[in-house]
This record gives C-alpha cells, structure tokens and sequence, in this order.
C-alpha cells in the first residue's frame, strides 16, 4: 500500500485465504497490496513518530530486509500456495519489478562498501578517483535535489525558496555523512538479513516469523545479536587500514577520512542517542 490506504477487510481475507504457505512469510504490505488493491485516504492524518534511539531504527531495518528476501520467489512465474503445491503467479510485471527494486536497494550498502574496498585495493584508476567516484555516488541525489529545489526558486523570484533549498540540502548532506559513517554497520546488517532470509526460506524452514515489534524495539530491553555488528566497525576499519599498509600504501591516504569515520560510528550512535539538551532563555530584567 501507498500512504494512507483503506480496503475492504472481507475482501482481503477471500483473496489472501490459503494464497501463501503457512508460517512462511512475514506480513508485507507489498506482497499483500499486489493480490488486493487499496484506495487512498486522503482525507486521514495518520502521525508516526520518529525511533529515539540508533537501535530502535536499526532492528526494524533488519527485518524489513528479511521480509523483502522472502517474497523473492513471487519474482517467479509460479509460486507456492498454502498446501506447498505450485501455481501461475498472478501479480503483474510491475509488481515483480516492485519486489526486485526493494532486493536491489537491500544491496545498496554491500555494493556501496565494496566499491571502496575494491577500489582502494587494486581497481585500475587509482583509489583517489574510487573514493571520489564514490563520494559523488553518495551526494548525488542530494545534489540532483538541490539543482531542482535552486532552479525552481530561482526562476520564480522566491529568495525565501532559495533559502530553504540550501536548508534542504544542508540536511540532506547531514544524513549522508551519517550514511557513510555507519555503512560498515548497515553493510554487516544487510548481509545478515539476507544471509538468514536464504538460510530459513531455501534450508532450515525455521523462524521465518521471527519478529520484534516497533515498540520492543523502540523500548531496548531486549539483546540481540544484531547490536555486535556496531563494534565491529572500527575492527573492520582497522582491519582494511593494515591490509592497505601491506599491500597498498599509497592507498592509505585516499581511504583515511573513510575509514575514520567508520571508527567513529560507535560514537556517533552515542551522540544521537543522547537525550536533547534543553536552553534555558531567561527573561529580560
């Protein structure tokens, strides 16, 4: 579904009844929106608070991508029903294409970090070029966003809108060093969640539905194995500085602001989830 749907709840269960096998798939409104279609709500505010704290972000991200590689199989042209047994796929090309977009962007980061690995280590060009080929990969939907935010504002005479697409892009390149700084972490991430997605749909059959509410994860209380990969960060960062002091030390330099701020993601999650601190404005005597 898309924003704010409504759907007629008799007619989702006769169209999902016996549709997928048991205990198989975690809910997915994608897979679901492609057997029954919704309308949108216009006229309905729906208010979603942002998580407050690194982890309660994280978590969710996880299972997401596992859901994403469970559907994998409607990519198909037949796909399992609720007795295991085969049939036609009915959902349409643009439906597939909507499921194999979310496996690409589930790769994303993995691709993002072996690129810089690679082309620190022996891509032909040199890491210099590699790192900035890179950089600019990561900027440029930022950049494209703020040639169209600037143009828009320019040729309308809006220095207020001018103003505020330099604000947007500001925030924009915010989040990206944010992005980069915890790539190591989110690529450790993607790659357990589709290692174990595989794992349990193709091998084991177990703990497809294993699942952790937003609010379990929003609360913390619980430990998972999942929170170990942030540590190792600044292993893997130290791990490819000594490999490049071997065997590529001209590299060195290109790739030292990277893996720096890949050390640091320990504490950069520190800082964002550090409580606001409040500024106390005393009146005027």
């Amino acid at each position: 579904f898309t924003g704010k749907g409504i759907y007629e709840v008799s007619v989702l269960h006769a169209l999902l009844e016996n549709r997928f096998p048991r205990k198989a798939l975690l809910s997915h409104d994608l897979i679901e929106g492609e057997y029954v279609r919704a309308g949108l709500a216009t006229d309905i505010e729906v208010i979603d608070d942002y998580p407050s704290h690194y982890t309660a972000h994280t978590r969710p991200k996880h299972r997401w991508l596992r859901r994403d590689w469970q559907i994998m199989r409607w990519l198909l042209s037949s796909v399992p029903d609720e007795s295991g047994r085969s049939g036609v796929n009915p959902i349409s090309t643009i439906s597939r294409w909507k499921i194999f977009d979310n496996l690409r962007r589930s790769l994303i980061e993995p691709v993002t970090f072996l690129l810089f690995l690679f082309g620190w280590l022996f891509l032909p060009g040199g890491p210099v070029s590699w790192t900035i080929a890179t950089l600019i990969v990561l900027l440029l939907p930022g950049l494209v966003q703020f040639g169209f935010n600037l143009s828009r504002a320019v040729l309308n005479g809006n220095i207020v809108a001018v103003k505020e697409s330099f604000y947007t892009f500001a925030a924009s390149f915010g989040i990206t060093i944010l992005n980069l700084i915890f790539l190591a972490h989110h690529m450790l991430l993607s790659l357990d969640a589709i290692v174990r997605s595989l794992n349990r749909t193709l091998i084991s059959g177990k703990n497809l539905l294993d699942w952790e509410t937003a609010a379990q994860a929003e609360a913390g209380t619980s430990v998972s194995s999942l929170d170990r990969y942030l540590n190792l960060s600044p292993v893997i960062a130290l791990l490819i500085a000594g490999a490049l002091a071997l065997k590529q030390p001209h590299a060195l330099l290109a790739a030292a602001p990277v893996l720096v701020l890949w050390a640091l993601a320990p504490v950069a999650v520190f800082w964002l989830d550090s409580p606001p601190q409040r500024v106390e404005i005393g009146r005027a005597s």
